[in-house]
């Protein structure tokens, strides 16, 4: 006798929350790095505008 494999399929609510925790860590892990490199010193910012 063989057994039968059921097939389990999430939730709709399982399946937006993920989307949404994707979408919401890729925008995290883009806008760090984005932060991060555009801090600049005063000084050094200051002396790029005057040129």
């Amino acid at each position: 006798m063989q057994g039968t494999q059921a097939v389990i399929v999430p939730s709709s609510a399982w399946s937006a929350g993920l989307a949404l925790a994707v979408l919401l860590a890729f925008a995290a892990l883009t806008a760090v790095p984005t932060r991060l490199g555009a801090r600049r010193p005063v000084t050094q910012a200051r002396h790029a505008e005057s040129r």
